[in-house]
């Protein structure tokens, strides 16, 4: 039979055994839970990692939308490519946010979505430079017209100046006019008069100058006399009567057709009183003188 100290040594055996394997089973236990906190920790970081690399992605393609919304261009071309890149990359953003797809593949699209973005910048660029170029261009273009019109304008005033100039240098003068009113005797012959209750007609005579650049040919000379009361001396009151004179419509005395050649060419002409009219009033006539439609002169005579 075991004694009572035997009994004792073995359980001391015993005890130091389970004491040995507690002891063996706790340090294993606490280096594994170590092994798994430094495992946590490392993943902890990589996440934090790929969260920080995802908004870096995410702010980089928000950067890119801003840019493209930023672009302008009138080319219609261009401009649909802009809008279906910004779709493209408002997808992305999204794909982004709901961890659909992994950082390195977002970094490659987004690096691909930047370079044509590059390329949009440098093209638009270059168009708006060229579009500058062209209007300045444009802008000299239209100075330069602008001072060819002004030219132009200028030529054609002068030109209208030096043929109203011209038109009225190729006009004719009636010089030396002389007007009076004149009697008439049972043989036709006509004495001078100043007595208005004696006048039975008035002569007018003048002499055309001769001027080398007025057009020759026939010429209608019209005469007109107006009394004192400024009614024109007129067989009638009619459109036989009417001619046109510096652009207006009037009546007229007489008329006189001649032939003109250039030199100077003297000529009278006649204004008679019908034997039914009464007296002429006294007081001053004038007298003007047409050649063509134009005034060539006038004079006046007084009646008592």
């Amino acid at each position: 039979m075991e004694t009572k100290d035997n009994k004792a040594s073995s359980n001391e055996k015993l005890f130091m055994v389970l004491a040995v394997i507690f002891f063996l089973s706790t340090s294993v236990l606490g280096y594994l839970l170590f092994q798994e906190k430094e495992t946590v920790q490392q993943f902890s970081q990589e996440n934090m990692q790929l969260d920080t690399e995802k908004q870096a992605v995410e702010s980089e393609l928000e950067d890119m939308l801003r840019q493209y919304e930023s672009m302008e261009t009138e080319n219609v071309e261009m401009q649909t490519e802009i809008e279906a890149q910004k779709t493209k990359i408002e997808d992305l953003i999204q794909k982004a946010k709901n961890n659909n797809w992994t950082i390195s593949k977002l970094k490659k699209e987004a690096e691909s979505l930047r370079e044509i973005m590059k390329g949009f910048v440098e093209t638009i660029d270059s168009l708006n430079t060229a579009n500058q170029v062209l209007i300045a261009k444009n802008i000299q273009v239209n100075k330069q017209l602008q001072t060819k019109e002004d030219e132009v304008s200028e030529l054609s005033r002068e030109r209208k100046v030096l043929e109203g100039q011209v038109a009225i240098g190729s006009r004719i003068e009636a010089m030396d006019i002389t007007a009076t009113a004149q009697r008439l005797k049972r043989n036709d012959m006509a004495r001078e008069t100043t007595r208005a209750n004696k006048a039975e007609q008035i002569k007018c005579c003048f002499t055309m100058n001769d001027n080398p650049i007025a057009k020759s040919g026939r010429k209608a000379i019209h005469l007109r006399i107006i009394d004192p009361n400024g009614k024109v001396l007129a067989e009638a009151n009619n459109k036989e009567n009417m001619f046109k004179f510096e652009g207006v419509e009037g009546l007229f005395s007489a008329e006189y057709e001649i032939i003109y050649e250039s030199d100077e060419l003297d000529v009278c002409m006649f204004w008679e009183k019908k034997v039914e009219e009464m007296e002429l009033p006294a007081g001053i006539y004038l007298v003007e003188i047409y050649i063509d439609d134009y005034l060539a002169g006038k004079t006046k005579v007084e009646l008592v």
